[in-house]
């Protein structure tokens, strides 16, 4: 089995006997990096290919246009969950508290 150094993705070529139930530490002989190996489980070894996305939702067909003289109805536009309510507003913000102001410096008597 070939394994990789999780550090510095050096390659291994590791005998599939030497992997015990618990796995085996190695020691990346280029960067010194402790890591561990782990026997491939079965379904790792064997590859499903992978599945195909599903079909994407085709859109409705437009309708066609009203005939001539045909009354127009209008409706509010479909929402996906009408019964919900709608979203929390968010918390309004405290007002700034004023600071006091600092006290003027007094002025300097006059001289005369």
């Amino acid at each position: 089995m070939e394994v990789r150094c999780d550090k510095c993705q050096a390659r291994y070529k590791v005998d599939d006997a030497r992997i015990g139930p618990q796995g085996l530490t190695m020691r990346c002989g280029k960067c010194q990096n402790t890591f561990k190996v782990m026997k491939p489980a079965a379904s790792e070894a064997v590859t499903d290919p992978p599945k195909p996305p599903p079909p994407a939702a085709k859109p409705p067909a437009p309708r066609p246009p009203p005939k001539e003289g045909a009354p127009l109805t209008f409706a509010a536009p479909y929402l996906s969950n009408p019964a919900a309510p709608p979203p929390p507003a968010p918390p309004a913000k405290p007002a700034a508290v004023a600071k006091p102001a600092a006290k003027p410096a007094e002025p300097a008597p006059a001289v005369e």
